[in-house]
């Protein structure tokens, strides 16, 4: 329970294991100091009406390009606040500008390329091509955060994992733009989906 209060997130892995590791530490130090106690069902339930509320507040489908190219006019490759210091350092030094494989057209509009040639981006398409680094800047940007894996997990969970789209006939290779709807949707097979738990 202190570890909660903490800010400890039992949902993340890493958190876990940090929670793990604490009791185990605590345990050495002082035999007699912790024992262990069962959850009641009431905590459990407080805890589960929280994680529910966390899961309601995912995004329903992938960011797009559309905005995307909002993050990108307003500075997002140009402003450190919303970066990882990891991130922003990468940006900076190989001079990122837009996720891989996009290019300025003669226009001044974005164009990508991918194994159907060069082709002006889709703003109602997801985006793809980006680093870990660029999805939590832009989660940043956006007021959000990424979703742990664990929520992820959560929110997919009864989905058909058939309907994304997999390569297994021929067609274009590129995702196709989310359909509007009632839950969530473009969870497989489209972009991969980015998580802030660690591997």
């Amino acid at each position: 329970r202190r570890l909660l209060d903490m800010g400890m997130d039992p949902f993340n892995f890493a958190d876990s294991l940090l929670g793990v590791l604490a009791q185990r530490l605590v345990r050495r130090l002082c035999s007699k100091c912790v024992q262990a106690q069962e959850a009641t069902p009431q905590q459990v339930d407080e805890l589960m009406a929280g994680f529910d509320a966390r899961i309601e507040a995912l995004a329903h489908r992938p960011v797009t390009n559309g905005e995307w190219l909002s993050f990108i006019a307003d500075g997002g490759y140009a402003e450190p606040r919303h970066w990882l210091a990891d991130g922003w350092a990468w940006v900076k030094a190989d001079a990122v500008e837009a996720p891989l494989y996009w290019q300025r057209a003669a226009d001044g509009g974005w164009q990508r390329f991918g194994l159907d040639r060069l082709r002006p981006v889709n703003p109602a398409a997801p985006v793809t091509h980006i680093s870990f680094f660029e999805a939590d800047a832009y989660a940043s940007w956006a007021g959000a955060r990424l979703p742990t894996e664990f929520e992820w997990e959560s929110a997919a969970a009864g989905l058909a994992a058939d309907e994304g789209v997999f390569l297994d006939q021929a067609m274009a290779v590129r995702p196709r733009a989310a359909v509007e709807g009632e839950g969530f949707s473009q969870m497989f097979g489209d972009v991969w989906e980015w998580t802030g738990s660690a591997y």
